[in-house]
């Protein structure tokens, strides 16, 4: 069958709750051989699946027609989840479990060599050049950039808030932190920035994620858009004096 533009199907409008859906779906199911999923099953699924303290083995259990990732696809579609944060001591549901040798050469097989869909295959220079033209376009987006820090870290980290204990210690309410994305300039996100006028910022480098960086380029980043900046490297924690005097000298520009 053909629909003309503007025409609407004959469901439109209609959810599973109506008897006329949910008898096109049960014949579109056994056609299939799929089993449709019960209301009392769903009830169960809804009532059981969010409940971190319920072992995903017992939700599993009560509901014994069907399988784990069936029960695992359908609670996605409802939008279920087993969220909150994991509890000290509590086991994941396939601890101690192993695959299967035999499973595990299959799996090697089909992500390695001929079996890996790009063996032999690479990405044509253009392409290439499209997709990074595409993310330093995107890059440039603050709001961009501002979505991806806030959903990747969990900020200010714990050096992070010591160094803003130093600052409001030793020069109170100049600085403020923005490393959580509040603050985006020419697609980077800064540490500190100064609040009273100045352009001014602070940059705090871990020792570990830095390392062997060049602290100069940051620098010289930000001093394209009129800004100085001080770069802060995690050791420098340890001696707090000395820090102060430092962050003291700097906020006289």
């Amino acid at each position: 069958m053909v629909f003309k533009k503007g025409q609407k199907s004959w469901n439109s409008g209609l959810t599973i709750a109506d008897d006329r859906v949910r008898r096109n779906l049960e014949k579109t199911c056994l056609k299939q051989n799929i089993k449709l999923w019960s209301n009392e099953e769903l009830e169960v699924l809804k009532n059981i699946y969010p409940q971190i303290d319920i072992p995903i083995e017992e939700v599993f259990k009560t509901l014994p027609n069907r399988t784990p990732k069936v029960i695992y696809n359908k609670a996605e579609q409802l939008g279920l989840s087993r969220g909150g944060r994991w509890k000290k001591g509590r086991k994941p549901w396939n601890s101690g479990k192993h695959l299967p040798q035999e499973t595990k050469d299959k799996i090697s097989e089909t992500l390695s060599g001929s079996g890996c869909y790009w063996y032999g295959k690479s990405i044509p220079n253009n392409i290439k050049k499209k997709i990074s033209n595409s993310n330093k376009k995107r890059w440039q987006d603050e709001e961009y950039v501002r979505k991806i820090i806030k959903s990747r870290l969990n900020l200010p980290n714990k050096a992070e808030l010591k160094l803003d204990k130093i600052i409001q210690e030793t020069i109170p309410n100049e600085y403020k932190y923005v490393g959580n994305g509040e603050f985006i300039l020419g697609g980077k996100c800064p540490d500190f920035l100064n609040v009273n006028g100045k352009k001014l910022l602070i940059e705090l480098y871990g020792d570990y994620w830095h390392f062997g960086e060049d602290e100069n380029e940051r620098i010289d980043y930000f001093k394209e858009f009129g800004f100085d900046t001080l770069i802060i490297w995690e050791k420098e924690l340890k001696d707090i004096e000395t820090l102060k005097d430092k962050l003291m000298e700097y906020n006289k520009k």
